[in-house]
């Protein structure tokens, strides 16, 4: 399906991650593909270049790679020369996530394709920047974004991409937004999150539990802190201090507590 759309077109490129690419050279009898690029460079990344995604422009070769294969890359269309379209796609390799600086697995379609879902259309065109098409599989469909803007494509040199909570909806699960609260609480307070037999499932219960109410992700997190504080008999302020939480999000925490404080999960 990809493949049939890849080969149909003049100035196409299969953006893949490392692993996907080591598996189409073992389909291509273990021959690399020409002109292929990889999208890590620079001192930065010199200890992860094994891991590092791979752009590759349309060529026969790519004939020898599994369709099934196929379908775990992106298919870029575009006008510009590659390395153009190179330096455009590692402007995005770092992005904005809360105030930080993130990698952004913007190559692997796991990560990549739910989110197109909820970009803005002018979201889709800044994302593509220099290509005109993106096509991927999604839930066993092609599926083609493209680029409509009429201006000039102007390359970025600093992060400028941000990730925005709406992006991270698709990507949402609740046993991993557990893991991370307690990895945090074991970093932060260790002593009181060692009180509880099952931390992970403990968080995960109540992020279920607030989810299943109609509850969003934010205020759910402060429910399960709050009933993590009071099973811990740890205070507002051991808390805040511990999780260098802002005025205003001690306030939050501290209405929780009126809200729920009858609530038993």
């Amino acid at each position: 399906m990809l493949t049939s759309y890849f080969f149909n077109q003049e100035h196409a490129y299969w953006l893949v991650s490392s692993d996907i690419h080591q598996q189409a050279i073992k389909q291509n009898h273990q021959h690399g593909f020409p002109d292929a690029l990889a999208l890590f460079h620079s001192e930065s990344f010199k200890q992860v270049m094994s891991y590092s995604p791979w752009l590759i422009p349309i060529q026969p070769e790519l004939q020898h790679v599994d369709s099934d294969t196929f379908n775990q890359g992106i298919v870029l269309v575009s006008q510009a020369p590659m390395w153009d379209i190179v330096t455009h796609l590692r402007s995005l390799l770092y992005s904005a996530l809360d105030g930080e600086e993130v990698m952004f697995r913007f190559y692997d379609p796991k990560v990549i394709v739910p989110m197109c879902a909820t970009f803005t259309q002018d979201e889709i065109n800044a994302f593509l920047g220099n290509s005109q098409q993106l096509a991927c599989i999604q839930d066993g469909q092609l599926i083609i974004y493209h680029n409509t803007t009429q201006f000039d494509y102007q390359p970025h040199s600093e992060t400028w991409w941000k990730i925005q909570p709406q992006h991270l909806e698709p990507l949402y699960k609740v046993d991993e937004h557990a893991k991370a609260i307690v990895s945090r609480l074991w970093e932060k307070l260790p002593k009181k999150i060692n009180a509880l037999p099952e931390p992970i499932a403990f968080f995960q219960a109540i992020l279920q539990h607030a989810l299943n109410e109609g509850i969003n992700r934010h205020k759910a997190e402060n429910i399960a802190l709050f009933q993590f504080s009071k099973l811990t008999d740890t205070s507002d302020i051991e808390l805040s201090q511990a999780l260098m939480l802002t005025h205003d999000e001690l306030k939050e925490l501290q209405e929780i507590e009126k809200e729920v404080t009858s609530w038993e999960c």
